[in-house]
Formats: C-alpha cells, sequence, structure tokens
C-alpha cells in the first residue's frame, strides 16, 4: 500500500508540476516515473551498514523500494507508448501492452518451473565454480531472453533475480555473487559519472541546484505523509522521508529508453543526470542525518506522550534486535550430530540456524520445519 501510494502520488504531483510548465502529457508521465524511482543500492548499501533494516524505517523503505523496483516493469512497457512508437489507436496500445504484460507472465511461469530443477542438477556436480558460473548464465541468459522480446535488458535481470530468491539456493547464491556487487555497483555509478557534461552542470548550476532541493523536498513530504497515513509516528515518518528523497538508478535505465525522443530531450537529459547524481551524493548525508531530524520533529509536533518521544531510540534498537535471530547457534552440516544437536537445542529453547550442501537433505528437512539453509559455512 505504502509503495504504490508512492509511486502513484509522486507521478500525479510531478504531472502536475509538468503540465504547468508547459510539457505535454505523455512528457510529463514520463518525468514522474523518472521522479517516482529511488535508489535501492545505495539506501539499502546505508541501512544494512548502519544495522537499520530490521528497524521500524528500515522494513517501510525496503518495502516501498520493492514495490518501486517492481514497478519499473510496468514502466519500460509504457514508456515506447508515450514516446507515441508504432502506435495508432487505444486498441493497439492495449494490445501491445498486454502482449508485453503477457510475455513477462510466460517468462516468469516458465523461469520459475525451470530454474530450480536446472539449479538442482547443478548442485549434484558438487562445484562452487560451476554454480557461480550457473548463476551468472541465469542473470544473463533471462536479459538476453527480455532483449529479444524487445524489452529492458534490466528487467530480464530483476526476474532472475526474483526467481532465484524463491529457491533452496538463494542464500549461497547471493553470498557468491556479493563480491561482484560492489564492483558492478561502481562501474554502473562509474559510467553515470562519464555520461554527465561537466559543461552543462556548470552552465545550469544554479538552475539544477534548485531542481535538487525541490526533488528531495517533494519526494520527502510525499513519502512522510504517506507513511503517516498508514499509522506511523512522526520520527518513523521523517526518517524514512529522507531515506528516499533521492533519485534511483532504475530511473537511468528509464532515461536512456526516453533519450532521442521527444520524451527526454538531450539538454533536459544533461539536467536530469546531473541533478540525479547531486542528489544521489547527497543521500548518505540526509540519512545519517535522519534520526536527529525525525526527533526534532517529533518534538515540534508533539506526536505522542513525552516519554515516548525520549526513548525513540531505546525502542528502534529493541525493534531491530528481535527482527532476525541474535545469540543464536550456528550448526554446520546436517549429519548425525548437527540432527542430534538441533534437538537438543530446539528442547531447551536456544535459537540456532542449520547449514548444509547437501540439497536434498535441505529440502527434507525444510519439509519438517527445520530452520536450514543451503550453503557453504565458510
Amino acid at each position: 500500500i505504502g509503495g504504490g501510494l508512492q509511486v502513484l502520488t509522486t507521478v500525479g504531483v510531478t504531472v502536475g508540476i509538468s503540465m504547468a510548465f508547459g510539457k505535454g502529457m505523455g512528457q510529463a508521465i514520463f518525468f514522474g516515473f523518472l521522479i517516482a524511482l529511488s535508489s535501492t543500492a545505495i539506501v539499502l548499501k546505508e541501512y544494512v551498514d548502519r544495522n537499520n533494516v530490521d528497524s521500524p524505517h528500515g522494513r517501510i523503505v525496503t518495502g516501498i523500494l520493492l514495490f518501486q523496483d517492481i514497478a519499473v516493469v510496468l514502466m519500460l512497457l509504457i514508456v515506447p507508448i508515450l514516446a507515441g512508437e508504432d502506435i495508432v489507436s487505444t486498441t493497439q496500445i492495449l494490445l501491445n501492452l498486454g502482449s508485453s504484460l503477457l510475455v513477462i507472465v510466460l517468462l516468469v511461469a516458465g523461469a520459475w518451473f525451470l530454474i530450480p530443477r536446472f539449479l538442482k542438477q547443478v548442485i549434484k556436480m558438487k562445484s562452487r565454480e560451476v554454480f557461480l558460473l550457473t548463476i551468472v548464465l541465469l542473470a544473463l541468459g533471462m536479459s538476453w531472453v527480455t532483449a529479444h522480446f524487445g524489452m529492458s535488458l534490466a528487467l530480464g535481470a530483476f526476474i532472475a533475480g526474483i526467481v532465484l530468491a524463491d529457491t533452496d539456493y538463494n542464500h549461497q547464491a547471493a553470498a557468491d555473487i556479493l563480491p561482484f556487487r560492489d564492483v558492478f555497483n561502481s562501474l554502473f555509478f562509474v559510467s553515470i559519472g562519464m555520461l554527465l557534461s561537466l559543461s552543462a552542470l556548470a552552465a545550469n548550476l544554479g538552475y539544477i541546484l534548485v531542481l535538487v532541493g525541490g526533488l528531495v523536498v517533494v519526494k520527502a513530504m510525499i513519502v512522510w505523509g504517506i507513511v503517516r497515513l498508514l499509522g506511523y509516528p512522526q520520527r518513523i515518518s521523517a526518517i524514512a522521508a529522507l531515506g528516499l528523497a533521492q533519485i534511483g538508478e532504475f530511473s537511468f535505465v528509464l532515461a536512456k529508453t526516453g533519450r532521442g525522443t521527444d520524451l527526454l530531450p538531450n539538454n533536459e537529459y544533461q539536467v536530469f543526470l546531473a541533478a540525479s547524481v547531486i542528489s544521489m551524493i547527497a543521500t548518505p548525508f540526509l540519512i545519517a542525518w535522519a534520526p536527529t531530524f525525525g526527533s526534532f520533529i517529533q518534538r515540534v509536533l508533539r506526536d505522542g506522550p513525552k516519554e515516548d518521544i525520549e526513548n525513540c531510540e531505546e525502542e528502534d534498537i529493541h525493534l531491530t534486535s528481535s527482527g532476525g535471530l541474535q545469540q543464536h547457534v550456528i550448526i554446520v552440516g546436517y549429519g548425525l550430530n548437527g540432527r542430534n544437536l538441533a534437538r537438543v537445542l530446539r528442547s531447551v529453547g536456544v535459537p540456532y540456524v542449520v547449514l548444509e550442501l547437501n540439497a536434498e537433505e535441505v529440502r527434507r528437512a525444510k519439509a519438517n520445519g527445520e530452520k536450514i539453509n543451503f550453503g557453504d559455512a565458510t
């Protein structure tokens, strides 16, 4: 609900502002798509580093970010329609959109059916290198398939990630590709920086800074209002608002799709790039300042009793620690000794998690309700 309201409200507000400045409806909606998205890569990295993912504001922000990432699928399908490419009637628009959605549904259904079975055979080879290369192959292969059907490469990789997350091997896959994440993130943002024209930035510096300020304030106010509407206190709403007040990396994918059309001429593309990069640079500082700002807002607006305001930080810490396992035992292997140890720990109420490299054993134990994951303990 929060993610849906955030995307729709941001698009609606952007459309209103854009049309007030003389933009057409198609271009105004496209601008709304660009501004509605926030940076999953930057925000989640900051939240993980600060142990905030399981806090109240962390859960809200993560939920909204994931909704935005899923909404990108529909946005990528709509962009060619907004640009007026090969569209002759409303019926044609609906047919194009419907056929694209059908292709995505078939791809996801096929991947969900085939990938777990394929991975099951790969796991039997007991080769970590083959497993890693298979994960990379699946991501690149799904990207190629979606591109073959005229959709985005990023969309294919995203679908592959969703399907892999639903397998028994998701934790090991995440652990194996983790070293690549920061490298590819760095390459992505370096490439974005190389697209930025410093001469265009210098020529429009005043306008760009005003645009960044307005973008951050408007996005923050929208998120603050929506989180408040969902029943959260002022402090949590304010922290979540500052966490989502930037442009996201998927916006660059959309911008590339819209570039070269009337949706995003080159001069506006450069302004958008500059404003986006500056908003991303500001994000770590905004997240660091957010708790102080949130406490200030709660005191000023007097939301809740005084003692609740003073104990906000302690409550956040408590909720954070309750979001996952703490002071638990890690059982390496689920053989005879592992099963005996798990039974003893269950009987005395000690939390634990099991790691096992035998995929069949993991599947059987999970079916019996065991807290077990496929993965190499190292």
